[in-house]
């Protein structure tokens, strides 16, 4: 039996007999690694599948991954890409149409292999225990319940405790006094909060002759 991708749409089945499927192996990915990535295309035949089934069988294994919404792709071939679509779907959007290349690329990636199913999900770079790190088209960190657990214990262990001091009033004037010494002569010595060292002498009363 001939290699086979089972996609989920006729305007699928369009586009990659149409255009895609010469720009993976002549075109726009050519030269993406591995260079001998078009080789597994060769005689592969697009079928719009008739059960919920997407994806290559019969042999077919594609070696890497196709980014058909790639802006630098997109840019250049968007109006190829709508009027192939339009063949099918009169009228369809760019905005709708790019529903279908992502598709479309998860099925040929292998994300996708039952058309009723949510595509799986890829787990890539990122093992610390606190982030489940889920990359999806929608690029998308979730913080776990482990995750948000370590967070609150981390903030807990560095909050640090503000000490409040009461001002003093000295000669009028209230300053906040961090330190506070009394000599045997009866001087009182402070050290402000911004530094300053202020010293209060009692007065004494003299005796008149």
């Amino acid at each position: 039996m001939s290699k086979t991708l089972l996609v989920s749409s006729q305007v699928q089945a369009n586009l990659l007999n149409k255009f895609l499927l010469n720009e993976i192996v002549n075109g726009f990915w050519k030269t993406q690694r591995p260079l001998t990535h078009g080789d597994a295309w060769k005689d592969v035949v697009v079928q719009v599948t008739d059960t919920n089934q997407v994806g290559p069988i019969n042999g077919f294994t594609p070696v890497r991954f196709y980014d058909f919404i790639n802006p630098e792709f997109t840019k250049i071939h968007e109006s190829t890409l709508v009027s192939l679509a339009q063949e099918v779907k009169p009228g369809m959007k760019f905005k709708t149409l790019k529903k279908e290349l992502i598709e479309l690329a998860r099925i040929i990636g292998g994300r996708m292999t039952d058309k009723t199913q949510e595509p799986a999900r890829v787990f890539r770079g990122n093992n610390r225990a606190d982030y489940a790190v889920v990359r999806t088209v929608d690029h998308q960190k979730v913080l776990t319940v482990a995750g948000a657990k370590a967070l609150v214990e981390d903030a807990m262990n560095t909050v640090k405790k503000t000490v409040v001091k009461k001002p003093v009033e000295v000669d009028g004037v209230k300053r906040t006094a961090v330190k506070k010494v009394v000599d045997e002569d009866g001087v009182t010595t402070m050290t402000t909060a911004a530094g300053a060292t202020v010293r209060k002498v009692a007065v004494k009363k003299s005796e008149t002759v």
